[in-house]
């Protein structure tokens, strides 16, 4: 259990290591003495030069069993991870799967289970749902956006 809520805790961190620089983010002592570290699991992720939707760089993480998938807001794409690789370049990650740009891209992913296996979802700024593969990419739309 802690090995998985430390994973959680490192690709959280990793994911804001620009803010962290800024706001001096650390860890209490606490945490320290039991063995949390933090550390950038990937930097350099893609960011739209315009900034046109405000919409910058990692938005919705979530641990398949193909890896990390990284959702980036800016430009509706998804990049699949390997698992426990720190110092990862984003940039040189191609995406595995694209959804809408800007105010349309992957807003968050959640993992549920049906029937005892595993299955992913991808939500986006357009109130869409999709069911997707441990790889981000698309298996089908499962909610359109209503109104």
């Amino acid at each position: 259990m802690k090995t998985i809520f430390m994973s959680i805790v490192i690709a959280t961190f990793s994911f804001f290591a620009t803010v962290a620089r800024a706001s001096g983010l650390t860890l209490t002592p606490d945490g320290i003495s039991r063995g949390f570290k933090i550390s950038t699991f990937a930097s350099n992720f893609p960011t739209d030069p315009n900034n046109v939707y405000d919409l910058n760089g990692a938005g919705g993480v979530l641990f398949t069993n193909k890896g990390l998938l990284v959702g980036n807001e800016a430009f509706g794409t998804v990049q699949l991870f390997a698992r426990d690789c720190d110092g990862r370049d984003a940039s040189k990650v191609a995406p595995t799967a694209y959804y809408a740009v800007g105010l349309g891209g992957p807003t968050g992913m959640v993992k549920g289970k049906f029937q005892g296996k595993p299955r992913y979802y991808l939500a986006t700024w357009q109130s869409e749902v999709f069911e997707i593969n441990p790889d981000g990419t698309p298996i089908r739309k499962s909610r359109n956006r209503s109104g």
